[in-house]
């Protein structure tokens, strides 16, 4: 491991030519802390880069999070989009929600930079219980169709996940934009209570 005021790097070992780098992203400095960074206890983040290197080809580059104040390290996950809400303005919640897929370059960093910093379980584990994990594509698309075919049922379920939603302290957000931060973060919480309930009675069949 190689630190710097910049941020961190490892290389490996057996063959020191491949690297990971991760440090703070100057560009995205001023960008809005996503919203499961802030549903931690301390809600204090900031962007980061993390890159897979091979010499200096660059294999692989994703951002990444800080989240409950260094705790933990969440790679940032993918978006998509569900035709469940009016276009904002004329709905104050939104369409889009996080998710992951099982043994995607996202997760596998994630769990080795928990070994490499030596994170605890903590902060790892409440970021992956809030963000839908799919098996494949095909199993992403199936729930998207189990909503988008019952708006009604499933805007009843984000309003019933957003009292779930608690924002962190140290988040210098205001009144309004922590309520804009739990209508952003309960969508997904929708979707993942929908996967787990399809895949633990897809299970039993």
């Amino acid at each position: 491991m190689k630190s710097s005021y910049e941020g961190t790097s490892w290389y490996y070992e057996k063959f020191p030519e491949y690297t990971i780098e991760f440090y703070e992203d100057p560009e995205n400095e001023d960008l809005r802390v996503p919203p499961f960074a802030l549903m931690h206890t301390n809600a204090r983040s900031s962007w980061h880069i993390l890159k897979v290197k091979y010499h200096q080809t660059i294999l692989l580059e994703l951002s990444a999070h800080y989240i409950d104040e260094a705790r933990g390290i969440a790679v940032h996950p993918k978006s998509a989009f569900l035709n469940l809400f009016a276009r904002y303005p004329k709905s104050k919640y939104i369409n889009s929600y996080y998710y992951y897929f099982e043994d995607s370059p996202e997760i596998n960093l994630m769990w080795l930079l928990k070994s490499l910093n030596s994170h605890e379980d903590d902060a790892w584990s409440k970021h992956l219980s809030m963000i839908p994990i799919f098996e494949n594509v095909q199993q992403k698309e199936t729930i998207e169709k189990m909503v988008n075919v019952n708006t009604e049922k499933y805007q009843g379920c984000v309003f019933e996940k957003k009292k779930e939603c608690y924002v962190g302290y140290n988040n210098n957000l205001s009144d309004e934009d922590q309520e804009y931060a739990r209508i952003d973060m309960a969508t997904t919480l929708m979707i993942k209570e929908v996967l787990e309930k399809y895949k633990f009675e897809h299970h039993y069949q």
